[in-house]
């Protein structure tokens, strides 16, 4: 496993461990960056 993989994977574990709303945001980053399509990214819709 090379370090940037390994990064990566404590990154992941961090945002698993502060819980799901720091893991939206992260979604949303991604989506703003074009990593991810805009429907991999879940809408909050009750605010």
């Amino acid at each position: 496993m090379s370090d940037d993989t390994f990064m990566w994977f404590l990154l992941l574990i961090g945002i698993i461990i502060m819980g799901s709303v720091p893991f939206l945001y992260f979604l949303m980053f991604l989506e703003h960056w074009g990593v991810l399509p805009p429907c991999a990214a879940p809408r909050r819709t009750n605010e």
